[in-house]
């Protein structure tokens, strides 16, 4: 599973939207839509939070 697939699914399995995990973590809820679409990779600093 790649990682956009993970993100998209534990996200969804905690029941927050983009802008609920984007808020957490401190980045835009743009940068959520382009991990999700694999046009971005997170930073290992993102994936810790």
């Amino acid at each position: 599973m790649g990682v956009h697939l993970k993100i998209r699914e534990e996200r969804k399995i905690k029941g927050m939207t983009q802008e609920q995990l984007a808020e957490k973590i401190c980045v835009s809820t743009k940068i959520i839509v382009q991990w999700e679409n694999e046009k971005y990779t997170p930073s290992l600093e993102n994936l810790k939070n």
